[in-house]
């Protein structure tokens, strides 16, 4: 919202009632987890080998390196709450590679 000064004025609305409606739209609309594998390369950093294999829930899986997860993080998340890109495969998937050059390409598919 913009007040007249152009200035950014935050919403006046009771941030519990925000809380109550993200609530009550996760209780509607279930989101997926998604199975993180390791498909190809070598990671540089020495934590995942081709074959390594993760499930992504509410939280970061255990044993996926930082890099690697804020790589395939938005793209998860696009998954978990039903998202296709145009440019997979096929759909509920996608392949993205860690951002070391040198380093892994992660397959993310949608678990039903």
């Amino acid at each position: 919202m913009r007040c007249a000064l152009g200035k950014y004025q935050p919403p006046e609305a009771n941030s519990a009632e925000k809380t109550a409606s993200l609530g009550s739209w996760r209780k509607e609309k279930p989101v997926a987890r998604v199975r993180v594998t390791v498909k190809d390369g070598v990671c540089q950093g020495g934590v995942h080998k081709v074959g390594d294999a993760f499930i992504a829930g509410d939280t970061t899986p255990e044993g996926v390196c930082v890099d690697a997860w804020a790589a395939i993080a938005p793209y998860v998340m696009t998954l978990r709450c039903g998202g296709e890109f145009s440019w997979a495969k096929e759909g509920g998937a996608a392949e993205i590679h860690c951002p070391d050059a040198c380093g892994i390409t992660l397959e993310l598919k949608r678990m039903d």
